[in-house]
């Protein structure tokens, strides 16, 4: 797994839906060590990260790109369901 580089929306772009979570939350899931992060690969240009907080908030970002793009972008942000939560817990079997 990869750096991810990633953005908030600029201005004259969809802005990002951010819901019962704050900008600072979403740059720290997206930044945490790849070892506490779940990436799921929707589509070539659609990413799903999952991480939890240092204040063990549980956090999911949707990430959008355009045309391949090695920039992401934020596109909504929300705290995780309870099966997004048990996929993260899982995600050290998978490596």
């Amino acid at each position: 797994m990869g750096v991810l580089v990633w953005r908030m929306p600029a201005a004259g772009e969809p802005t990002a839906k951010l819901i019962d979570v704050n900008v600072a939350e979403v740059a720290e899931a997206l930044e945490a060590p790849s070892h506490r992060q779940l990436r799921i690969t929707i589509d070539k240009d659609v990413l799903a990260v999952y991480s939890v907080t240092a204040e063990r908030r549980a956090v999911g970002v949707l990430l959008f790109r355009d045309d391949d793009s090695f920039v992401w972008r934020v596109a909504r942000a929300k705290p995780m369901s309870g099966a997004e939560f048990e996929a993260w817990l899982e995600r050290s079997s998978d490596e």
